[in-house]
């Protein structure tokens, strides 16, 4: 409880933001049994993610968008994001056939495009937030092909680094030639 120590506390931990793994790491001699640590642990938060496609375009899977969280701090250097790196291995150890994974779905029955095709549609989303629109423009690509009448749409989205963050790029660019988007 000394000031040194209350400013310590402040740069290693507050400022430092170490995880438990550091912390472990940091001092060796702390061995808490496992019971204790699955007991103390708060569970990993239910991470939600947009389906990026449309059930009609893809009828067998669901494809969603993720960032892969990485950051660093100055006392305990870089840091992988739990899910998003776990998603991403499973993603990479999969190959072509892609990976399967446990999931449940949670439908939002207030973020949907317009039941009427021919209504104006106009989409925001920066960087991953682009995801959920590429469904709603395969379905309504789709319909369109169908013989649907489609009202105009406009998507509105952007990203640091094109060449690198550029969401489906090519796929996006189709929806505009093709006078989808």
């Amino acid at each position: 409880s000394s000031r040194g120590g209350k400013d310590a506390y402040k740069a290693d931990i507050v400022g430092g933001q170490p995880s438990l793994a550091d912390l472990l790491e940091r001092f060796p001699s702390c061995k808490p049994p496992l019971e204790h640590l699955l007991e103390a642990l708060p569970p990993l938060a239910t991470r939600l993610y947009s389906l990026t496609s449309s059930s009609l375009v893809h009828p067998s899977a669901a494809h969603v968008a993720f960032s892969v969280v990485k950051f660093s701090t100055e006392r305990y250097g870089e840091h992988a994001g739990v899910a998003t790196n776990w998603i991403k291995r499973k993603w990479e150890s999969a190959g072509e056939q892609g990976a399967r994974l446990a999931v449940f779905l949670r439908p939002n029955e207030a973020f949907r495009p317009p039941a009427d095709l021919s209504a104006p549609l106009i989409m925001v989303g920066p960087g991953t937030g682009v995801a959920p629109f590429r469904g709603f423009l395969q379905e309504r690509a789709a319909k369109g092909r169908g013989g649907a009448q489609l009202g105009p749409s406009w998507l509105f989205f952007g990203c640091r680094k094109a060449e690198e963050d550029f969401l489906y790029r090519g796929e996006l660019e189709g929806f505009a030639a093709d006078g989808h988007l």
